[in-house]
């Protein structure tokens, strides 16, 4: 097996640091003296954006697991193509 883990890892420190932006920035509007109608659309464009960036890293790791899953489909035809029994000449 190989220690490439096919980029997964980033993907993980993208969507953690996301969510960590995320949330420091809805303590920070909901901390920040703001009029109500303002907050409520702070936080509107707040959860649009997690929403968007959500749907990005989800595409992603979409693409990777069609990726991963076709190359496990070609080991395996590779693998399955390399153990069928040769055919023995006939003898007279």
């Amino acid at each position: 097996m190989s220690d490439n883990n096919g980029g997964r890892g980033i993907i993980g420190v993208v969507g953690a640091a996301a969510i960590g932006a995320l949330i420091g920035a809805g303590v920070a509007l909901l901390m920040a003296p703001k009029p109500g109608s303002e907050l409520r659309e702070d936080l509107k464009s707040s959860a649009q954006a997690a929403i968007e960036k959500l749907q990005q890293v989800a595409e992603q790791v979409g693409d990777q697991v069609k990726a991963a899953t076709a190359q496990i489909a070609e080991a395996q035809d590779a693998e399955a193509e390399s153990e069928e029994p040769q055919a023995e000449p006939e003898a007279e």
